[in-house]
């Protein structure tokens, strides 16, 4: 029987993304080795945040990265697919992290723990501010993100799924798990959006923090804490890499390992 997870996962990389093409004449050359379509992706990131995603123009995007706009076509056929391509890459692995997480024999806290000091790392060090990206007002009815809006379902459910287990085993105090996965998703998203540098300075730092405080608020024993510290870095390392903790190869993923 396909999972939820599995479906979404297969519905991401089937994703109508455009194939990487091949370059065409540049009105400015480039300083750098980086492949042509990245620097596109790179700049129309800076422009959606700066301006908006419906402000910023193919022209603007094309004149940014110093291409004509006729080449922008030749890589992207339309700012929805750019814009699915900049995010959806990033996304897949979290979903093979999280059926990964669901299949094995694991306290919810503990799953919990170890899924938040990953993904704030991974997500952390991806090339494009996703987080506030993806919370532009004029993203929020954008039909051909669903792969992503999705995604982001699947996560914020598996944290309350994890929560659940955590308060029925008694691990967990007695809070209502919805609300419980809204505050952490909403402490996620404000310490990722920062840009305070004491939260910036260091993301391993800010990371490990971030786990500590959320699961310190929801331990029934504060003892446990500890436990959850040590478990995580014996499962997965003290400054964890997704790629090295995901039991699939990498290479099914256009994205570079964090």
């Amino acid at each position: 029987m396909t999972t939820r997870v599995e479906t979404l996962y297969h519905r991401c990389v089937s994703a109508d993304l455009p194939p990487r093409r091949r370059g065409r004449p540049r009105l400015k050359p480039s300083a750098s080795n980086v492949v042509p379509s990245d620097e596109i992706l790179a700049a129309a990131a800076r422009l959606f945040s700066e301006f908006g995603y419906e402000k910023t123009s193919f022209t603007a995007i094309a004149n940014e990265v110093g291409i004509q706009r006729a080449s922008l076509y030749h890589y992207f056929p339309n700012k929805e697919a750019l814009l699915l391509e900049i995010g959806a890459p990033w996304m897949r692995p979290l979903v093979d992290l999280i059926e990964q997480f669901d299949s094995e024999d694991e306290p919810g806290d503990l799953q919990l723990y170890r899924y938040l000091r990953i993904d704030m790392r991974y997500i952390g060090s991806a090339p494009y501010d996703l987080v506030r990206l993806y919370q532009l007002p004029d993203l929020q009815n954008s039909a051909g993100l669903e792969p992503i809006w999705e995604t982001i379902d699947v996560i914020h459910e598996a944290w309350v799924r994890w929560i659940r287990s955590g308060v029925n085993s008694g691990i967990l105090r007695r809070v209502e798990p919805e609300l419980a996965g809204s505050l952490v998703e909403s402490a996620y998203l404000g310490v990722l959006s920062s840009e305070r540098p004491s939260l910036t300075a260091d993301l391993d730092k800010t990371t490990d923090g971030f786990a500590d405080l959320m699961l310190g608020g929801l331990v029934a024993d504060r003892s446990r804490l500890d436990d959850l510290r040590e478990l995580a870095i014996d499962r997965d390392g003290a400054n964890p890499i997704l790629h090295e903790i995901l039991r699939v190869d990498p290479s099914r993923h256009s994205v570079k390992s964090a």
